[in-house]
């Protein structure tokens, strides 16, 4: 009740059925974001917020895969796949394991 629904980063179903009735009976309010669309200075919160949060202690990141910076191609391709339970990384230092 009485709550907000943040959408962020999916490229799942693009035209998803919401149950708007029933959002509405509760007095749920939908907010839909994409980070780099906002305007400058409040992606530069945003962004000394996350840091200010991680600086804080340890934080738990579900981490789906990770890939050398030379295999970024299949990172995308990873993301894009839509099936992912948590993040891509992409490790910039790793070089491609030999094989």
């Amino acid at each position: 009740m009485n709550s907000t629904i943040a959408v962020y980063a999916t490229n799942g179903n693009r035209t998803p059925v919401v149950p708007m009735r029933e959002l509405m009976e509760k007095c749920i309010a939908l907010r839909a974001l994409v980070l780099f669309a906002l305007p400058r200075p409040l992606l530069a919160a945003a962004q000394a917020d996350i840091s200010k949060w991680l600086a804080a202690g340890p934080r738990i990141h579900n981490v789906a895969a990770q890939f050398a910076l030379s295999d970024t191609a299949q990172a995308h391709l990873a993301v894009e796949k839509g099936d992912k339970l948590g993040t891509v990384i992409v490790d910039c230092a790793r070089l491609r394991p030999a094989g």
